[in-house]
């Protein structure tokens, strides 16, 4: 597994967090827009727990795109941009799969889907850049 550079890590995990954070804010046209799709009040979730464990995942999914990138030698903001292109269309791909097969709404997945490639391609450029 080719090293990581913990920094970067740490970097893209917290603009990937500050992404999702401004994106699904209950406040925010998009978080109204997710509300309305999962059917689940602000009030029922419990947020302390639901963002500890995003931060996990956060992590991990950020320590993945590392490797990716380090893995392809992607070095610079556009090389890693791209890269996070990339596992975002994986990604994108393999949740409408899930939604094809769930019966979730496509109008969820669309949503969501507005958010990745954002992350991504930001967390792709930073892990790169550094």
């Amino acid at each position: 597994m080719p090293a990581v550079n913990p920094i970067a890590v740490a970097a893209a995990t917290v603009v990937a967090m500050i992404i999702g954070t401004i994106y699904y804010m209950p406040s925010s046209p998009m978080g109204k827009r997710w509300m309305a799709l999962v059917k689940a009040p602000a009030e029922e979730r419990s947020p302390g727990s639901a963002m500890a464990l995003q931060v996990v995942i956060s992590v991990l999914s950020i320590v993945a795109l590392a490797v990716i990138i380090r893995g392809m030698g992607a070095a610079g903001a556009a090389a890693g941009a791209v890269a996070g292109f990339w596992v975002w269309l994986v990604v994108a791909l393999a949740t409408a799969g899930d939604s094809n097969f769930s019966g979730r709404a496509w109008a969820l997945w669309a949503v969501n889907q507005i958010n990745w490639p954002i992350t991504f391609l930001a967390a792709g450029a930073i892990i790169a850049s550094l």
